[in-house]
């Protein structure tokens, strides 16, 4: 099942059910949950990008174990992380992250993430513009080729900066990580997350990037987020991959062409907290209907 399969009566049905969540999930009071609420801790521009890319490089895994490491980096860099950044020195301050380890990553990967974040505001006033200066003209579909085009560009600039650098090359763990591959098979899920915070004007989103339309974003596809938009029947691929992240948005886009990730967030927590792997459906319905049990196509196959 696919949006051209859903009739007009239920794609609308569905669009009002869609909107009935959203304004039932209290966004903004969950905020305390979410790596956004760190970006919004600032209020310069270039603080909340930075802070914005980093929090969005390493939120993987669960919330409870990253988010006391980002309290702890960003309580590190201080007010103005911007200011950091640019002080920052080469190779003498990558130590400084070094009791810093979460996951598939070191302190000295954050380290040389934030070398290339030095050099990129050297050369441009702000990332938007950076990331402006990747997107086609006229202007793509979505906003993927401007994030193929700096990802790469960054990734370059990684590689320059360890090869210039042994001593940090020798210690990093695994900096590449914290810079996806956008051109791969896979959904890119946090430099999206990150763009979502940075474009898209409502709240809680951050709407800093006046040049981006929202209507170019890409939903930031994660495991729960698929596996509901599988049982609604949004996509029938089998892994939450690039082409799964497209086609769940190219259906929302039916729905809200100016704000196709308007209902990432809500659906997200949805499938966190409600429509887990295996959920108790009799149990929810006790509670009240499910507010999407009618569009729901839930069987062994889809999970």
């Amino acid at each position: 099942m696919t949006v051209e399969n859903y009739e007009p009566q239920a794609l609308g049905a569905l669009h009002d059910a869609l909107e009935n969540l959203l304004r039932r999930t209290p966004l903004t009071e969950r905020l305390a949950d979410d790596p956004l609420q760190f970006p919004h801790g600032y209020a310069s521009r270039r603080d909340r990008e930075i802070v914005g890319w980093l929090a969005a490089g390493l939120a993987y895994g669960r919330r409870d174990y990253f988010q006391p490491v980002l309290r702890s980096i960003f309580q590190r860099m201080g007010n103005r992380p911007w200011l950091f950044i640019k002080k920052m020195r080469l190779p003498s301050e990558t130590t400084y992250f070094d009791d810093l380890l979460y996951r598939f990553n070191n302190g000295r990967d954050l380290a040389a993430v934030m070398a290339v974040l030095q050099e990129i505001y050297t050369g441009w006033p702000s990332l938007e513009s950076y990331f402006r200066h990747f997107m086609p003209e006229p202007e793509a579909d979505t906003v993927l080729p401007a994030l193929q085009g700096a990802l790469a560009d960054m990734r370059r600039r990684l590689t320059l900066i360890l090869g210039k650098y042994p001593d940090l090359d020798r210690h990093v763990r695994n900096p590449f990580f914290l810079l996806p591959d956008a051109g791969g098979p896979g959904p890119c899920k946090r430099p999206l997350m990150f763009l979502r915070w940075m474009v898209r004007r409502e709240s809680p989103d951050l709407g800093l990037w006046t040049s981006f339309s929202p209507a170019r974003l890409v939903v930031p596809l994660d495991t729960h987020l698929f596996r509901v938009s599988r049982r609604l029947g949004l996509t029938d691929r089998r892994r939450p991959d690039r082409q799964a992240s497209l086609e769940i948005t190219a259906f929302f886009r039916r729905l809200c062409p100016a704000d196709p990730v308007r209902y990432d967030f809500p659906l997200m927590l949805f499938g966190a907290e409600t429509c887990t792997v295996e959920p108790s459906c009799a149990r929810i319905t006790a509670k009240g209907a499910c507010p999407l049990g009618p569009f729901c196509r839930r069987s062994p196959d889809t999970g």
